[in-house]
């Protein structure tokens, strides 16, 4: 058995482990108005991706057949595997310690946003932000939590560089002490200029709730988003900028779905502060980002079917095929359930020999 990715020491035996902490995703993740274990109703898009799903096992045959308009095909329960855990990344120990920041920011921190509870100013935009001052590093020692577990999970390919990771390894590890927060603190002030040492931009992004269940917190996504300077996080509402160094932050412009447009960034920033600023967005600027953020989805992933088409048919024919071909073939592939790279490519070869042959073209089996 591989070693703990996180102590380095004991075997990596926990099965099951949240990438994400549970308790701050499962709103987005789970069937409208429960928030147990299990009920989870997930969708992965992706480069090809297109409508993948996990079921919890405690979904009932009526919701899949509600949400699928079917039942689940023996392939697909076979293939029934939750996009948000992993297997063997941590030992048991190291998954415990986890939760001292995690309950800290939970209780402290993200019930009392949810629930409007703490006092906010006026950044320069008019959107409302909170200045906490108490056990900062604890605050990061959770969100570097998210990043770390991310990025040595290989979350959706993301993927921190090396030396990054490692040091967001060595702070957590270091500071994480058993299951005593008080015992954690002490160890986090000692390396507090270590810990603060990343820029980080946080945001809370307010979601309307108007039916009973709360179905509207599902809309909600958990992602990584394929940006580089900052990395970019949605984790339901909390939204997470994470920067490698301070030249970052001064020269990202990366647009981030609409949100830098929103946000004052100096206004916003964490890198060695005396108070750690979260900002928080309403429902409306909640929806235009996520809107903004399915666009480029559909908008990449049909851009890389045209290009793949479109490299192929030149390959097997010399020529380029018409516009008309190309925008029915990707429609057809676009209309295949569980879509993956392997069977985008199978789909478009096996449309490219049926072409071939028609015209007697021989095709050579390869």
């Amino acid at each position: 058995m591989d070693k703990c990715s996180l102590c380095l020491t004991r075997d990596a035996n926990q099965t099951g482990s949240h990438i994400f902490t549970y308790a701050l995703i499962k709103t987005a993740i789970n069937q409208a108005g429960h928030l147990k274990r299990d009920k989870e109703v997930t969708f992965k898009i992706g480069s090809y991706d297109l409508g993948e799903t996990f079921f919890g096992r405690g979904i009932q045959p009526e919701k899949i057949v509600e949400v699928l308009g079917r039942d689940l095909t023996e392939e697909e329960i076979e293939q029934n595997k939750n996009f948000f855990t992993v297997d063997n990344l941590v030992c048991d120990r190291c998954e415990r310690r986890f939760t001292i920041a995690e309950n800290y920011f939970l209780d402290k921190i993200y019930k009392n946003l949810c629930e409007s509870k703490l006092d906010s100013s006026l950044d320069s935009k008019n959107n409302r932000k909170i200045s906490i001052s108490e056990e900062i590093n604890i605050i990061r020692l959770f969100i570097y939590i998210q990043i770390w577990r991310a990025s040595a999970a290989r979350f959706n390919e993301f993927k921190l560089k090396p030396k990054i990771e490692e040091k967001l390894r060595r702070i957590i590890d270091n500071c994480l002490v058993n299951e005593d927060l008080n015992e954690t603190i002490k160890k986090s002030h000692i390396i507090s200029g270590e810990i603060r040492s990343f820029p980080l931009i946080i945001t809370f992004v307010e979601t309307e709730v108007l039916d009973e269940n709360k179905k509207e917190l599902t809309g909600n996504l958990v992602s990584v988003t394929p940006s580089k300077i900052p990395n970019f996080f949605i984790l339901n509402n909390i939204y997470i900028q994470f920067y490698a160094n301070e030249s970052h932050i001064k020269s990202s412009i990366d647009n981030l779905f609409g949100l830098s447009r929103m946000l004052p960034k100096k206004e916003h920033s964490n890198f060695q502060e005396k108070e750690f600023i979260i900002g928080i967005l309403p429902d409306e600027n909640r929806n235009e980002i996520i809107n903004t953020l399915y666009r480029c989805i559909n908008q990449n992933l049909f851009d890389r079917l045209r290009r793949t088409y479109n490299q192929t048919h030149l390959y097997l024919t010399r020529l380029k095929p018409s516009t008309d071909e190309v925008n029915n073939v990707i429609y057809e592939v676009a209309q295949t359930p569980r879509l993956t790279a392997i069977k985008a490519v199978e789909i478009m070869t096996n449309k490219l020999t049926h072409k071939l042959r028609s015209l007697g073209i021989k095709i050579e089996d390869s």
